[in-house]
């Protein structure tokens, strides 16, 4: 369920802010926004590493799914609140963030409940729920843009956000996810070191998994 959620929120939010760029700047500008994103994605990233050292899990979460209700809210109130075209690329800009952390949250939550034996078994069925929300979202659309606007897909998104409060709240209520990132920095206290980013590139591992995310990143891209 909270898969199917985060589903909603994402292809709501990628159709609207796809759509009023497009029909605002047309195709010659979307290099820049892949720039931009590149920027703020990071920025966004290296701010979410140092809040998840400090936060214990289930206020982590939560509060990352409250930073993206009121960063769609915002967002939607920007396109009333002017007509200039500027809120039509801040948009797609800030879809690569809202996708980075919904699916942070997502496989957060799913890897602190389930250990190694059950995922193998159920993060299929978990990500099934992105999936029907992404075939059902593109089914609807059409209707949906012809009886809301193109613009009003950000409150589906913004009530999708809230779907995952919702499912939440219900699975902590069976379950206290214990993040791995607090196991290790509780290991790291421990034997007084610090993990550092060289430290992970020296690992081929770690710079086997870039790769891979590398390449398929750029395919997915062009």
């Amino acid at each position: 369920a909270f898969s199917f959620f985060a589903g909603i929120v994402l292809v709501s939010f990628y159709v609207a802010s796809s759509a009023l760029f497009l029909s605002t700047y047309g195709s010659g500008t979307i290099p820049w926004v892949y720039i931009a994103s590149a920027f703020v994605a990071t920025i966004a990233g290296a701010i979410y590493y140092r809040v998840e050292r400090r936060w214990e899990a289930y206020r982590l979460l939560s509060g990352t799914l409250f930073f993206i209700l009121v960063s769609i809210v915002v967002l939607r109130m920007g396109l009333t609140a002017t007509d200039r075209p500027w809120p039509a690329f801040v948009l797609l800009t800030w879809f690569p963030v809202i996708s980075g952390l919904m699916t942070v949250v997502l496989w957060t939550l799913a890897g602190s409940i389930f250990d190694v034996r059950q995922g193998k078994r159920l993060f299929g069925l978990v990500g099934g729920g992105e999936l029907l929300a992404s075939v059902l979202g593109g089914a609807l659309t059409p209707l949906l843009v012809a009886e809301l606007g193109t613009a009003n897909l950000l409150l589906i998104s913004a009530g999708g956000v809230v779907g995952c409060f919702v499912t939440l709240s219900v699975t902590v209520r069976f379950t206290t996810p214990t993040q791995v990132t607090h196991k290790t920095k509780a290991r790291t206290e421990e034997t007084g070191t610090r993990i550092r980013f060289r430290d992970l590139l020296r690992s081929p591992y770690i710079r086997a998994i870039f790769t891979v995310y590398f390449v398929g990143t750029t395919t997915y891209q062009l």
